[in-house]
């Protein structure tokens, strides 16, 4: 499969994300396409919540939800966790927007750890102490001490030791 069939198969994660969006037509075509950037997504997202309009939030958040996945990196889980985080205060529907959340902040400490990266793990334990989830937390401060073993850092190490003193008390 070319570049081409694979990115206008419905399949694809970008092709997902450009209907979600409305950029998909007919006439569309790879060569045309916007590349939606996670971060992008990220302020249709906001956009739509000072809109107040639970259809736009929703569509958005799926449009970077989408985006983010197909970016592969830890910052933009977290970012999409972050925004349903915001869409469910501006909802009322914490419990769900939680969920989609947590889900995203998953990925984001999957993927950190993959890397080794431990400010993306940090980063992660801060969106799960949103959700007040300290068993999490307490994991992902503990993937964050296993990086610092492997790769010793002492900044690192040392905000490490800040996050998990605030995160913990």
């Amino acid at each position: 499969m070319g570049q081409d069939e694979e990115l206008t198969s419905p399949r694809t994660a970008e092709t997902a994300s450009l209907m979600l969006t409305s950029w998909f037509t007919p006439e569309w075509s790879p060569a045309t396409a916007p590349r939606l950037k996670w971060h992008e997504s990220i302020k249709k997202v906001d956009e739509a919540v000072a809109s107040g309009d639970p259809g736009s939030m929703l569509r958005a958040w799926q449009a970077a939800s989408v985006s983010a996945l197909v970016d592969r990196g830890w910052a933009s889980m977290i970012a999409v966790g972050d925004a349903a985080i915001r869409i469910g205060r501006a909802t009322g529907l914490n419990i769900a927007f939680g969920a989609k959340a947590r889900q995203a902040y998953h990925v984001a400490l999957f993927r950190s750890n993959r890397l080794g990266d431990v400010d993306g793990v940090m980063q992660t334990a801060e969106g799960f102490a949103e959700l007040r989830d300290r068993e999490t937390v307490e994991q992902c401060l503990s993937v964050a001490a296993r990086l610092l073993e492997a790769n010793p850092n002492a900044a690192l190490k040392e905000k490490l030791e800040g996050v998990r003193a605030r995160l913990t008390a």
